[in-house]
């Protein structure tokens, strides 16, 4: 019976590695292919989304930027949504490094956004 449990377990994790993913919609949308021009693309830039303290102490608006599909070819209502971060490990970098990665993104049918986070530290503050 153990031996019978081993051979079902291996052909069932056989035959999922053979299923292939289909796509979601029969065009082109959220694949590689750029579906919508630069045109077609509608952006929101610096939108507050939150207000902190930072490391000293001062008050700062936490901002986002979204970029989504608006052009005629645009029938959806809903749409798949990717936040990007920037790295910099909370000590350096801006929520612009990542615009040309969210207008592709909108560029291929998703909403796309970046944000900003506070940066530095209170070291002192464990």
């Amino acid at each position: 019976m153990k031996n019978f449990n081993y051979l079902l377990l291996s052909l069932l994790l056989l035959f999922s590695f053979c299923a292939k993913a289909q796509y979601c919609t029969p065009d082109t949308r959220f694949t590689e292919a750029q579906y919508f021009t630069n045109s077609e693309i509608t952006t929101v830039t610096n939108l507050v989304y939150g207000n902190a303290k930072d490391y000293q102490g001062n008050p700062q608006d936490l901002l986002i930027d979204i970029w989504y599909p608006s052009g005629a070819n645009e029938t959806f209502s809903k749409r798949p949504f990717i936040l990007l971060i920037h790295g910099g490990g909370f000590i350096s970098g801006n929520k612009d490094a990542m615009g040309v990665e969210c207008r592709s993104f909108a560029q291929r049918g998703y909403v796309a956004a970046t944000m900003s986070y506070r940066l530095g530290w209170d070291d002192s503050d464990p």
